[in-house]
């Protein structure tokens, strides 16, 4: 199972829905959902925040590491998810975009998701200006940045503008184009570039709202669940109306995930095998040679010559039926 820790960097504007998911996750003690380390300014002056370390396997890396969960066991990861996507449903929760594999599941079992702020600036995660190589590109008034392994052009921090011809250049490395592509006008960013001259990523794709997300994430699981239990047609017929619906929808999902069985401890590694061998153990060095005999007479038999063994059971039947018959033909034979 690939195991992951996840720690991201996130910077927005004081006002808006970026404020309000720092405001909100500052101010709440979520268990299943990322919180929020450090708040701060970006050299910027931007707000800036840090989530904490979340240590634990993507929900598809999970899954497969289970294999077919049980019931019980889909109850212990998705009731968690629901209680969340309830109270992002009603208000009491903001939670931003995410998609199914953003649901962490630790080593315990517990899940967390590490949804996306809304309003946050691209890449979404920041990374420090020092760890990014600086280049000095023909035709500019200041140096630039790439980010590596990207082909994406550069330009100065905003307020610096480039001639639209120089945009049409070849012979810059990163700045290759089409001859039929032409430039932006003069005064205009490119889109696709981030603030201080950061090329930004482009949007991850196939995100939803976060309790879409969650709703997603519990559908997952119990679609590995064995399709003959009882449970699964009402399950199914539950998720479909909690995506296509409210809270109330959410809440009865719960309530059917609830019922279907107790909560089960996640098992990582298979059960161990019915019947377990175990190699014949040695003779002890200690042993005397009347008891090391006496041992291997038991749990051997008796070896005639030959090379063929008696079993010790038999062995001893015979000696009593010997020595009866003995006693009898002694008494037997004994003068009147």
């Amino acid at each position: 199972m690939d195991t992951i820790t996840l720690q991201s960097h996130w910077t927005g504007p004081d006002t808006g829905p970026f404020a309000t998911w720092v405001a909100d996750r500052a101010a709440a003690d979520q268990t299943h959902c990322v919180r929020i380390d450090a708040v701060g300014r970006d050299p910027a002056g931007r707000l800036a925040v840090r989530t904490e370390a979340l240590h634990g396997a993507r929900l598809p890396d999970a899954l497969d590491r289970i294999g077919s969960p049980t019931v019980g066991v889909a109850v212990t990861l998705t009731v968690p998810l629901l209680l969340l996507a309830a109270d992002a449903r009603s208000g009491a929760v903001v939670l931003g975009d995410a998609r199914a594999d953003d649901v962490l599941v630790d080593d315990a079992g517990v899940t967390v998701l590490a949804d996306h702020p809304p309003g946050a600036d691209p890449p979404g995660t920041d990374l420090p200006s020092t760890d990014l190589p600086s280049t000095d590109l023909p035709g500019a008034d200041s140096p630039g940045t790439d980010l590596p392994g990207t082909d994406l052009p550069v330009i100065d921090p905003p307020g610096t503008d480039l001639p639209a011809t120089d945009w049409n250049r070849t012979d810059v490395p990163g700045l290759a184009r089409s001859p039929s592509v032409t430039g932006p006008p003069p005064g205009e960013r490119p889109s696709g570039v981030g603030r201080a001259g950061r090329a930004a990523v482009p949007a991850r794709t196939s995100e939803s709202p976060g309790p879409t997300a969650l709703l997603h994430a519990v559908r997952a699981v119990w679609e590995r669940v064995d399709p003959r239990e009882p449970c699964r047609a009402v399950v199914d017929t539950a998720v479909a109306e909690a995506l296509g619906g409210g809270v109330d929808e959410v809440l009865r999902l719960l309530d059917v995930v609830r019922a279907t069985a107790p909560p089960r401890p996640v098992r990582w590694d298979p059960p161990p095998d019915d019947f377990l061998f175990v190699d014949t153990v040695d003779d002890a060095p200690d042993d005397t040679g009347v008891v090391r005999w006496v041992r291997r007479f038991v749990e051997r038999g008796l070896t005639l010559p030959g090379g063929r063994t008696v079993p010790a059971r038999r062995v001893v039947v015979g000696g009593v039926v010997a020595g009866l018959a003995a006693a009898g033909v002694i008494t037997l034979g004994a003068p009147p």
